[in-house]
């Protein structure tokens, strides 16, 4: 379940994640550009820690907290701001519509509720069209002081493709667009930052030298899997791609790296035309270097059937639902659906099983949207330090945290009645109804509504219900037509005091009146003689 631990007063969450001091605070970002600082156990969130448009920025889609903040104060941000209003740029554009740029901050105390202190531009970009821009900035959580990854920034970069020019950007090598860059951020060599030895395109002669991984197309989101699950994997990088027009990406990083795009999309081939655009063919044709030109294809994918634009996502490691231990989840932008794989069944180079995550509310089927009450949820994912996920909705500027299910009563509690109506067809496709029993025995009142619909004005229901009780395979009850029951004035009687409607008489509603142990039971409701229409199942309490 989603339980609400946060609001974002008039904005849009894009993150939340754990400060990393030692503290247990957390930090939420949204893209208007303020950063927010709360407790784990949420509520009214207080006065912005920073707002960056106090430096003339906005846009604010990322934010990291370096390893050693609890001493440095610094932390870093990820945003857009005017062409040529600061340093020079990695990579430049005439006629730039904004520039994207990370931007260190030091805090001068560390522990202070609101920011105060200095900040320096480490690396700027020109953005050449407005689309598929800078994603997220992050430090991987399992580098160790001594190992050469710690301290190191990772920024995920667009490929600037709001316009078929840009396409061939992410494998163009001379360039940062359709990237994972890699840097240090400490100045050196006139810079605001230095290249890392280690990067695996260092010293190559036409290339970008922060890159990390390339061939992708709008990148937003990173993460790392910090405990090793069962089938082992601690460590695991994810990178996940929003794709063009039809599969969206969940990949595992390596350095070096090349994700396809665009000559791939997924596992997908594409095709350009100069009239029709892009398009895609599953034929696996050659690329120079091998049957796939030595290509990284996603672990996990799924096509615009499914959805439109990937969020997240993070693997669940807390302790609050350990059945979703060792899931990696993630979701879809727009609609708001939730999705999820099983981390230690990751294989590089095949694609595992998506699962979704279903969600009710009040008993029904429900999606984001209807929580967020818009017709976008913008969708999003967190994390904090114990490993628990948070759900956001930029819709509506809430975060939710995934939750247990409430217990389950105890053996002096009561059972809650059941309802469910729908349409009964013949073979399988009929109306079944599921309840579970506590602390038994207890007495219920099962109906199988059909004629009785009519008083409300249901058209097309059901003319002779059917009800069959089991437990498990085992048939408790069965009954046709109330009226024929051996204690059908009890049963009238008891589903009248029960809440139920009443029957007319000599209907051929179904009906029991039923003594049942404490188990798990089924009704199923069918048509007799293989009859259709529509058909109510209820279960009282006896009162």
């Amino acid at each position: 379940r989603l339980v609400p631990f946060a609001t974002v007063p008039n904005g849009a969450p894009q993150l939340i994640q754990p400060v990393g001091d030692g503290s247990g605070r957390l930090a939420i970002h949204e893209t208007d550009g303020r950063v927010f600082l709360t407790t784990p156990a949420g509520g009214a969130l207080g006065a912005p820690f920073l707002d960056i448009a106090s430096v003339g920025y906005g846009g604010l889609m990322g934010l990291a907290f370096a390893p050693d903040f609890a001493t440095s104060g610094k932390f870093y941000t990820g945003s857009y701001a005017l062409p040529g209003t600061g340093i020079a740029p990695l990579a430049s554009s005439t006629g730039a519509v904004f520039d994207m740029v990370v931007r260190e901050w030091t805090a001068s105390d560390p522990n202070a509720a609101a920011f105060s202190g200095t900040s320096r531009e480490v690396l700027r970009v020109a953005q050449p069209s407005n689309g598929h821009a800078i994603g997220m900035v992050a430090f991987n959580p399992n580098a160790a002081p001594a190992s050469a990854d710690y301290g190191k920034l990772y920024i995920s970069m667009g490929d600037a493709g709001d316009n078929r020019s840009y396409l061939m950007n992410g494998q163009d090598l001379s360039n940062p667009y359709g990237k994972v860059l890699r840097i240090d951020p400490t100045p050196g060599g006139g810079a605001g930052f230095t290249v890392p030895a280690d990067n695996p395109f260092v010293g190559q002669a036409g290339v970008e030298q922060t890159i990390w991984a390339y061939g992708l197309r709008n990148p937003q989101h990173l993460s790392w899997l910090r405990d090793s699950l069962p089938g082992g994997g601690a460590g695991t990088m994810f990178i996940n791609d929003i794709g063009e027009g039809a599969i969206e990406e969940v990949n595992t990083g390596a350095a070096g790296g090349n994700y396809g795009w665009s000559l791939r999309e997924g596992t997908f081939a594409t095709w350009r035309d100069p009239a029709l655009g892009l398009g895609y063919d599953d034929r696996a044709f050659a690329l120079a270097g091998g049957p796939e030109g030595g290509l990284l294809f996603p672990v996990a994918q799924y096509d615009h059937d499914e959805g439109a634009a990937i969020a997240g996502g993070y693997v669940y490691r807390g302790s609050n639902v350990p059945a979703l231990r060792g899931l990696y989840f993630f979701g879809d932008i727009p609609g708001g659906r939730m999705f999820y794989i099983k981390a230690d069944s990751i294989t590089p180079g095949s694609q595992t099983t998506i699962y979704e995550l279903g969600l009710t509310r009040n008993g029904s089927d429900a999606r984001l949207t209807a929580l967020a009450g818009t017709s976008r949820a913008d969708v999003r994912f967190g994390i904090d330090l114990e490993g628990e996920v948070y759900v956001m909705t930029k819709g509506d500027g809430r975060i939710r945290r995934v939750a247990a299910l409430p217990a389950p009563p105890t053996a002096t509690g009561k059972l809650i009645n059941v309802s469910t109506r729908g349409r009964v067809e013949t073979g399988e496709r009929i109306l079944i109804a599921g309840f579970v029993v506590e602390g038994g025995p207890r007495r219920v009142v099962i109906r199988g509504v059909g004629p009785a619909l009519g008083v409300f004005g249901v058209t097309g229901f059901l003319a002779d219900p059917e009800v069959v009780v089991l437990r498990g395979p085992t048939v408790v009850a069965t009954n046709d037509n109330w009226g024929q029951g051996a204690n059908a004035a009890s049963f009238a009687a008891t589903a009248a005091t029960s809440g139920a409607f009443p029957y007319s008489a000599g209907s051929a509603d179904a009906g029991l009146l039923l003594d049942l142990d404490a188990g798990a039971y089924t009704v199923q409701l069918r048509g007799k003689n293989d009859t259709t229409g529509v058909a109510l199942v209820e279960v009282y309490e006896a009162r």
